[in-house]
């Protein structure tokens, strides 16, 4: 039923928008205000009418009239709160009514529950485009991502809720895991009920109100079971009257509003919760309360959500929030505060979207003011609105606001400046806040002021979301917090694990330790990850403190330096390098030879390997499909002097067979999927290489490694051993020889075989390893015998040797590990 319901929704909108197009003759330039205003009140009187059909089907209405009009009347008498919804149906003709009063009274016969929440999210699912074919619907991602509405399911929002709640009766009444004991404390029920239906609780961006259900969901599971129902009822009053929700979504706040109702069977104070229910964006200035309830609802609906007038104004309510909120849920969106033109442009100029090259969509959006003078209108007076809005924001918030504006980190810190002295919450927000560097000034503050209580990590392997399963989010909860640590949990996938698994402690101290220049948590999932970071870091120095001489660099932006940038070689450009082209201790992985024009160029274009046979021929490099300017490059270029440099793939995942992919290379233009460094000592750089592709090195970058961005500020802070720890003379394989040697030699081997490094191998082979020589079906043996020759000097102990290497079991399978290690033997050797 549900399916026919959105689907019969999408077309009512389909036709009424199609209708008045053609009725006022724009068919070329069309007013996306226009669009959006009729598309936001058809869908809302849509759904009133579901709200209608679901109030009659569990019993709590009743119509005493056949005609529409009249039922609408009636049931807004009954249920008030719901006005905003129907506020619309006098801009109506008599034949849209009609046909609404028919798609109601359809409704009416059915029989199966009406999930009115469910629906208007599914709605949001569908991207609106206008094209040849008339204004229509299809399903994308696009249109949530705009608004980062990513809607908690309800099981989550549930169990974070339940986790929080049990954390605050922890800390009150010294019970623990109260809700799965709840029954042992009978006695002081009524204590424990009056105490939590006294909290105010709030959720700044409540959506159709899963946060807050889950609330009064915990309070009626594992709380009102006394008899009494005169208590019961005055608890739930009290719990009622307490509760506060916001959005920028005035359609799903009213729908919220009806879920809390429909869960307390219409037992609470409706009227104050109707007042503390407050359409705007709450990361604005608060507005003068004059602005009219309509004109913001004007405006959201016009498809401005970031626009000044549209901050809160608490109005007659202002008072109560003046003390803060015991109670901060939610989740929060998932975005950043920025135009993007291409997903602006895509519902009303699909040809403008689809132009690749950043100057030229710039170009054809300035023509659009003589061709498109509605459109362009709304571009400069939405661009106007959101550049305003985020001056705005910038103004106001002091920790969130480094680099792009991340809307859950903004909320996050708009929690903590609303909680009240002994206030808790609880916020499904992106893992990003406590492992980017980029959140570094937010998760600081919050460690510093011992607000972080517990931060339970997930990876959405189980699409707990409909998103990328690769994503992290986490549950977090904050509040003054009387020790010196937080709990942690690290690659949890279903709620239940909230409950299920071993926190770990997390001190401040440790984070120090362990990323000295962000701070930041590592994306550890057991005890063992963590104490082994602990034991790297309490035995080494950072990479940043060996070779604080490093200089970091990625250049080449495709959009940035379009300009610059051809598809032909010629005389007076360069090639630009791929991470494609990258591999362990080699640059000639992959190449765009012999590849058709749109196989190179393709949304997902991929390079070819380069065979054996071909890297026989030491002249044979990979072939680029893009170049850059000679001129260009010069200039951005101007700061690395040194003839060769470190490259690794910037483009990478923990769950990849290898995370960390490093060559070195005679310093040339790449792309943004590389990065490089440089230094001066070409025996650093070789050491440098070694550490980079070892799987000890790698598996502590996995284990830090957040996002797919291999940064120079997560490899500046991996610990790496001491120069002189490598100047130690050891027996390995027969020969006798510094650390270092052993080490250059074989760098110096799976480098030779290409013609731009010959003369760097030969500068790094030591005179021990004079003749040394490997086939190329043994590079792999090479590789291996690099990685226990850096673990030795690591340190790792025969237990985390096993555990490093079983870790990596898409790049060493079984038989390669019986084949390349014993474990016994090279815990000998480390030993």
């Amino acid at each position: 039923m549900s399916r026919k319901i959105i689907l019969d929704i999408v077309q009512m909108v389909q036709e009424s928008i199609n209708g008045s197009i053609a009725e006022i003759r724009l068919v070329t330039d069309i007013d996306p205000e226009q669009i959006n205003r009729i598309k936001t009140e058809k869908i809302a009187l849509c759904i009133g009418i579901l709200l209608i059909s679901k109030y009659e089907s569990i019993g709590l209405f009743e119509a005493e009239s056949n005609r529409f009009e009249q039922v609408v009347k009636q049931f807004l008498t009954r249920c008030p709160w719901n006005a905003d919804l129907f506020g619309y149906l006098k801009n109506t003709s008599p034949q849209e009514r009609e046909y609404l009063g028919g798609w109601y009274q359809r409704l009416d016969t059915e029989q199966e529950e009406i999930n009115v929440g469910l629906i208007y999210e599914s709605l949001l699912s569908f991207e609106w485009v206008h094209d040849s074919e008339g204004f229509r619907f299809i399903q994308d991602k696009s249109s949530r991502n705009r608004s980062g509405s990513y809607y908690t399911p309800q099981e989550l929002a549930d169990s974070s809720v339940r986790m929080l709640l049990d954390q605050i009766i922890e800390g009150q009444f010294n019970i623990n895991d109260f809700s799965q004991n709840n029954q042992k404390y009978q006695k002081i029920f009524m204590q424990i009920s009056s105490f939590l239906s006294s909290l105010k609780v709030i959720d700044f961006s409540c959506g159709t109100g899963q946060f807050l259900k889950s609330v009064v969901r915990y309070y009626n599971h594992y709380l009102f079971l006394e008899n009494n129902h005169e208590i019961k009822e005055q608890m739930i009053n009290q719990l009622i009257s307490n509760i506060w929700g916001v959005d920028i979504d005035f359609i799903a706040l009213c729908i919220a509003k009806n879920e809390i109702i429909l869960e307390t069977n219409f037992s609470g104070n409706i009227d104050a919760l109707n007042k503390h229910f407050i359409h705007g964006n709450p990361l604005l200035p608060p507005v003068n309360s004059a602005i009219a309830r309509d004109e913001k609802r004007t405006i959201a609906a016009k498809g401005y959500l970031y626009h000044p007038d549209l901050g809160l104004s608490w109005g007659e309510a202002e008072d109560e929030t003046r003390n803060g909120f015991d109670l901060i849920v939610g989740n929060p969106p998932w975005e950043k505060i920025r135009f993007e033109d291409k997903s602006f442009f895509r519902p009303w100029a699909g040809s403008i979207a689809s132009i690749t090259k950043k100057d030229q969509r710039s170009e054809a959006i300035v023509n659009l003011e003589d061709s498109r003078p509605l459109l362009y209108g709304y571009y400069i007076k939405f661009t106007d609105s959101l550049n305003k809005s985020k001056s705005l924001i910038q103004q106001r918030f002091h920790y969130s606001v480094s680099g792009e504006l991340n809307t859950y980190s903004l909320f996050t810190e708009l929690a903590v400046s609303n909680l009240s002295p002994k206030g808790r919450i609880c916020y499904v927000v992106k893992s990003a806040i406590v492992v980017s560097p980029v959140n570094e000034s937010i998760f600081k503050y919050l460690v510093k002021n011992k607000l972080m209580i517990s931060c339970y990590d997930f990876i959405n392997r189980k699409n707990i979301f409909a998103i990328d399963n690769r994503e992290r989010f986490c549950v977090l909860t904050l509040g003054l917090n009387s020790n010196d640590s937080f709990s942690y949990k690290s690659g949890l996938t279903i709620p239940e694990e909230l409950f299920a698994t071993t926190d770990l402690r997390i001190r401040a101290n440790d984070l120090e330790l362990l990323n000295p220049l962000t701070g930041m948590l590592p994306s550890v999932t057991d005890s063992n990850e963590l104490e082994f970071l602990l034991e790297m870091h309490s035995k080494h120095p950072v990479l940043s403190e060996v070779f604080p001489k490093c200089k970091f660099g990625r250049i080449v932006h495709y959009t940035n330096h379009a300009e610059f940038i051809e598809t032909e070689q010629s005389e007076r450009n360069l090639p630009v390098y791929e991470g494609k082209f990258i591999e362990l201790y080699d640059g000639r992985y992959s190449t765009y030879k012999g590849m058709q024009r749109e196989e190179k160029y393709g949304s997902k274009a991929s390079s070819k390997l380069m065979s054996e046979e071909m890297k026989e021929d030491p002249n044979c490099i990979p072939m680029s499909r893009y170049f850059i300017r000679k001129d260009k490059w010069n200039a951005l270029t101007k700061n690395y002097q040194e003839q060769y440099s470190l490259m690794w793939r910037s483009l990478t995942s923990a769950s990849n067979r290898r995370t960390c992919i490093a060559t070195i290379l005679p310093h040339m233009p790449a792309s943004q999927s590389v990065q490089f460094l440089q230094l001066k000592n070409s025996n650093h750089l070789t050491l440098l290489l070694a550490l980079f592709n070892s799987i000890v090195f790698d598996y502590m970058v996995r284990l830090k490694l957040n996002g797919i961005d291999l940064t120079q500020k997560i490899l500046k802070q991996i610990a790496i051993p001491k120069l002189d720890d490598f100047s130690e003379v050891i027996n390995f394989k027969g020969v006798e020889d510094s650390i270092y040697n052993h080490i250059a030699g074989r760098v110096s081997v799976l480098l030779g075989n290409d013609v731009r490094l010959v003369e760097f191998s030969r500068q790094i082979m030591p005179d021990s390893y004079l003749g040394y020589k490997i086939s190329s079906n043994k590079r792999k043996k090479v590789i291996a015998e690099l990685d226990i020759l850096i673990a030795y000097t690591y340190g790792v102990s025969k237990e985390q040797w096993r555990a490093i290497v079983s870790s990596f079991p898409s790049y060493y399978n079984k038989d390669e590990v019986e084949l390349f290690f014993n474990i016994e033997e090279d815990h000998s050797l480390i030993q």
